[in-house]
């Protein structure tokens, strides 16, 4: 596997999800509150997911009739969040861009900034259902902290609807990203599908350290129904392999914390 621009590991970890034919809002949303509640089920915490729109800049664009080569070029200045490059590309429309660079944030300051700009009618149906998705990952998810980026393509460019990347407060790197793209589905024909991709090695990053638990030292003869009958309790055992001269030193050299002595479980 190949590290891409922002993630430029050859090869690391990854689980995640995929949803196809499900309906546009409804499938969005979906996958952002599976996401973040895989990740709090893991025990990560102090998440935020992060949404942009990699359709939006084209449609504003493609509506005010840009050709491509100034499309491109404004664009990689709208991906380098360079304020001064995006006015001096727009021309008469740098106000416009520059206002949608400024609409990044929390929702609530985010979408008030969208909706009251002047927008071309597809770039208006992409702000519409941004809204329609965040209320619904409201109403499930009331708690998770969600953010807007109006204008983020990078790692986006193969995503055809809403996307999202997913954060923790203190961790570096993102813990996940998703969004909407365009499959083959069932004899070839083009289904819309969305979903995500977990990073494994910054998730684990992100997760508080291991409870140690006790460990049971069983020395060498014990009945294997006595430590199936421990392990039931919740104890984690250790058989002793070999008759040791001195039970008690090799249930420490195996890091152990307990040792089962005369049938009874004695702390060591």
């Amino acid at each position: 596997m190949r590290g891409g621009q922002l993630r430029p590991e050859r090869q690391f970890a990854q689980a995640g999800a995929e949803l196809i034919g499900a309906s546009q809002v409804a499938g969005d949303a979906e996958v952002v509150v599976l996401a973040a509640g895989a990740l709090e089920a893991a025990g990560v915490r102090d998440l935020t997911v992060d949404l942009s729109l990699p359709p939006l800049v084209s449609a504003i664009t493609d509506g005010l009739g840009l050709d491509r080569a100034a499309a491109t070029a404004l664009r990689q200045a709208l991906d380098r969040k360079d304020s001064a490059a995006v006015a001096a590309l727009a021309g008469t429309d740098a106000a416009l861009f520059q206002a949608l660079l400024r609409a990044a944030g929390p929702v609530a300051e985010a979408v008030p900034a969208l909706q009251a700009l002047d927008l071309p009618q597809a770039a208006e149906g992409e702000i519409r259902g941004l809204t329609e998705v965040l209320a619904l990952i409201e109403a499930s998810a009331p708690a998770l902290r969600v953010t807007v980026d109006p204008v983020e393509h990078r790692g986006f460019e193969y995503q055809t609807g809403i996307s999202f990347t997913v954060f923790a407060d203190g961790v570096r790197g993102e813990l996940g990203r998703g969004g909407r793209y365009s499959a083959d589905g069932f004899g070839g024909a083009p289904e819309t599908s969305t979903g995500f991709t977990l990073y494994m090695d910054t998730v684990l990053r992100a997760l508080p350290p291991a409870e140690r638990r006790a460990r049971l030292f069983l020395p060498a003869g014990t009945e294997a129904g006595r430590g199936q009958a421990l392990r039931a309790e919740g104890w984690v055992t250790v058989d002793g392999l070999e008759v040791a001269e001195d039970p008690m030193a090799e249930a420490r050299r195996l890091l152990c914390s307990h040792i089962l002595l005369d049938s009874q479980v004695r702390e060591l």
